[in-house]
């Protein structure tokens, strides 16, 4: 009996533990917590405003109880069959308006942003094109100064039509000194001229004296005069003299990975290597742990793009670097999902665990977008949209799913975005990934390891 007690005690006090997480009844997990098979593959496979993410095991360990278990799973794992610092990619719930994030895809909205107190929170999306989607905060003096107007932030809620905003908190400080100055000095000049004043009256018909006083005077005049005629006359000769005007910045925005859209990147002439070098292949197959993809994908396409050349650049501006011709503005973006940022400036690009970990984040993105849309096409067809996905960027394939999932169609009315050369670049890309034995975009489960991941295993670029 009193075994049972504790039974229903623990349950009970386990309910309210993932009460106060996650409501169950709001949230489909499509995860099998059996590793290292278990794991969310994508958005694709969460629903009802969830995301699939890296999470830390260790959070769910105390419990022994991995989120909610699915029907048919075992939920008992072993501690001493979990490594300490192994995460593993689940569905997790979105969040409201207003509270913190870190990245879009956290958030119902899907926009995460900087606001006010520069804390990331998600926010509203505007549709205006060019809508800073921040609050402008107007700067407060520690020293106040009487003549200064409150700071205002108009010029700063949304850019010019040439894509500018204005700060005006400089013109309007220097406004306000200005006037504050025009102030001292009246207030010096009245006494000045008071105290001449006084000097005449008791010079008591001493000339040297009643001078002085003259002089004062007069010298308090001039100095007013000289004060406020300077500004008339510069104003009279051009009034842009005197004109404070605020200071313009030009507006970057940040282009999401999900819309990225790449330009033609024809790899420079070097050394390559021939497909049956494997100077790589552990490289390849690391990464295709983190996903469940089939390494000799990213095989296929570092041949085609840089003949297995890591030193390799591409590009009207270079800026398309290494084994998968990496776009370099893009990379930090990418990789911040990981925290593996840093690396994209050391040991950069040219490194081939740096330049994989790009491609296998951004392939694993593509892979989702295909299954949620075209699960039924010929997987010919799926690793040709894998390609695209790499060559043509995110938000090209995304555009093109929206279309068709027949690739042929694509071929016959290829968009300005994803030229017919590339489209066609892409069926000899497919050609090698069939050569290699690839026969589907994903691996079986048994066949991929998470802990082998370098995100989730602490390896780091060499």
């Amino acid at each position: 009996m009193k075994f049972k007690k504790i039974i229903l005690i623990t349950a009970l006090l386990g309910g309210i533990f993932f009460s106060a997480q996650v409501k169950a009844e709001e949230i489909e997990i499509n995860f099998t917590p059996i590793l290292p098979k278990g794991k969310c593959l994508g958005d694709s496979m969460c629903f009802n405003n969830t995301y699939c993410d890296l999470q830390f095991l260790d959070q769910f360990k105390k419990a022994k109880l991995y989120i909610f278990c699915p029907t048919g799973s075992t939920c008992n794992l072993a501690d001493e069959l979990v490594p300490s610092s192994f995460t593993v990619p689940l569905c997790m719930p979105k969040f409201e308006i207003g509270k913190e994030c870190n990245k879009n895809e956290q958030c119902l909205s899907n926009y995460c942003s900087v606001g006010q107190g520069n804390e990331k929170k998600c926010m509203e999306q505007e549709t205006n094109a060019g809508y800073l989607k921040f609050a402008p905060i107007a700067p407060t003096l520690e020293i106040k100064i009487p003549t200064l107007q409150p700071f205002t932030t108009e010029g700063l809620e949304k850019p010019d039509a040439e894509g500018n905003i204005y700060f005006p908190f400089i013109g309007q400080y220097i406004v306000g000194i200005y006037k504050w100055m025009l102030l001292v000095a009246g207030i010096i000049a009245t006494i000045m001229i008071i105290l001449g004043g006084f000097t005449y009256l008791t010079s008591g018909g001493n000339a040297t004296q009643a001078g002085a006083g003259k002089e004062r005077i007069t010298s308090a005049i001039f100095g007013l005069i000289l004060l406020l005629g300077s500004y008339m006359l510069l104003y009279l000769i051009n009034p842009g003299l005197v004109e404070f005007r605020s200071l313009k910045i030009k507006v970057i925005e940040r282009t999401p990975i999900e819309s990225m859209v790449f330009e033609d990147h024809n790899p420079s002439a070097g050394s390559t290597k021939g497909l049956e070098a494997t100077d790589y292949d552990k490289t390849f197959q690391d990464f295709a742990n983190c996903a469940g993809i089939d390494w000799r994908i990213y095989k296929a396409i570092a041949y085609k793009e840089s003949g297995l050349n890591p030193t390799v650049t591409g590009g009207k501006t270079g800026k398309f670097i290494g084994l998968f011709q990496v776009f370099q503005p893009y990379c930090k973006n990418a990789l911040s999902k990981v925290k593996w940022d840093a690396y994209c400036d050391s040991p950069g690009l040219t490194n081939p665990m740096v330049n994989t970990a790009y491609t296998a984040l951004l392939i694993d993105k593509n892979a989702t977008k295909i299954a949620g849309t075209c699960a039924s096409a010929p997987i010919q067809d799926k690793l040709a949209m894998i390609y695209i996905g790499h060559n043509c960027g995110p938000g090209a394939l995304g555009s093109l799913l929206k279309t068709s999932c027949n690739f042929n169609k694509w071929l016959a009315a290829p968009p300005s975005n994803c030229s017919l050369g590339k489209m066609n670049f892409a069926k000899s890309v497919v050609g090698v990934m069939q050569q290699l034995g690839v026969s589907s975009i994903q691996t079986a489960p048994e066949n991929f390891d998470l802990t082998k991941c370098p995100f989730n295993n602490g390896a780091t670029p060499l």
